[in-house]
């Protein structure tokens, strides 16, 4: 039987909230992202900033798995 994911990579695991809305029909999408865990909340004026704020959370551990298999 194979494991979930969340238990094979136990800190690789993020959940939040997004909330997103428009003030007007003619202005662009608004977004709140909160962490569910910590209550941590980020706010972003489009969704490029949101992309920008995912990518950067999933390299952070990119570059911590790199620096780990290079120094054995």
């Amino acid at each position: 039987m194979s494991q979930r994911v969340a238990e094979r990579a136990p800190g690789r695991r993020h959940t939040y909230l997004l909330r997103m809305w428009q003030e007007s029909d003619a202005s662009s999408w608004r977004l709140i992202v909160q962490d569910v865990k910590t209550d941590e909340r980020w706010g972003f004026t489009d969704i490029h900033e949101f992309v920008y704020f995912l990518k950067n959370t999933i390299n952070q551990y990119e570059f911590v798995e790199n620096e780990t298999t290079q120094s054995l």
